[in-house]
């Protein structure tokens, strides 16, 4: 199952977000006045109101640069190679992945693979919302990719310990193949790869891996993705890439 882990973060980043913004908008630098004197044409009884009001209103009007200047570190444990290949399409974020030339993958079990629910469940849903009955008994799923992922290990081993280059030889490895990696995004790109991977049509394990960063990010920008969450998650691609 993956896993993701918040690494480093912007500090106060949604502090950085509001003086960026009303730096847009004032005749001096806002890197010249506190915080107060910042948002003081902003509607609230104190600091932390006017920073949530500021907040609400730039997500609401799609006002997205302020957006980019923080940024957030997540450490993805144990995804699949298939979500690997759809997560960095988001090109707005830095990766780093777990190499396959230089990690050895002998130490692999086919327990260790990424198990799609659809190797055990009788029934899945599909991607337009319907239902699809699976014939082929539970058992005889399990021990037909059991077999097959336990055979391509026993190749990749034989093929590594008769000289073979692991980058060469991790050709025959299956797209189940755990990986792990860390990303970079700043808060608006975060934003846009939650949204357009929440979503039903999505695959199981990416909608996995997108709820998580979702909660981390809740805890980073509390105001931010909590705005974001409930006023615009509702509404697919609201966010342009």
């Amino acid at each position: 199952m993956v896993l993701v882990r918040k690494g480093v973060a912007t500090p106060n980043p949604e502090r950085l977000v509001c003086i960026a913004a009303r730096g847009d908008y004032m005749k001096d630098s806002p890197w010249t006045k506190s915080l107060e004197e910042i948002l003081k044409p902003i509607k609230g009884d104190t600091i932390e109101e006017k920073m949530e009001n500021f907040i609400v209103q730039l997500v609401l009007a799609g006002h997205w640069g302020p957006f980019e200047h923080p940024t957030i570190t997540l450490g993805i444990e144990g995804m699949s190679r298939v979500t690997l290949a759809q997560l960095t399409r988001h090109r707005l974020a830095t990766f780093d992945i777990q190499s396959g030339r230089f990690v050895s993958l002998k130490r692999l079990t086919p327990h260790d693979f990424i198990w799609p629910p659809s190797f055990s469940q009788d029934s899945v849903k599909t991607r337009d919302g319907g239902i699809r009955e699976i014939t082929i008994p539970k058992e005889k799923r399990e021990e037909l990719v059991t077999g097959l992922w336990q055979k391509v290990v026993d190749v990749y081993s034989s093929l590594v310990e008769g000289g073979v280059p692991k980058e060469d030889a991790r050709y025959v490895m299956p797209t189940a193949t755990p990986v792990n990696g860390t990303m970079t995004v700043n808060a608006r790109s975060l934003m846009h790869i939650i949204a357009i991977r929440s979503f039903g049509d999505a695959q199981w394990e990416i909608r996995d891996l997108v709820s998580q960063m979702l909660n981390i990010a809740k805890e980073w920008m509390p105001i931010t993705f909590g705005t974001f969450e409930k006023r615009l998650m509702s509404k697919r691609g609201i966010l342009a890439p």
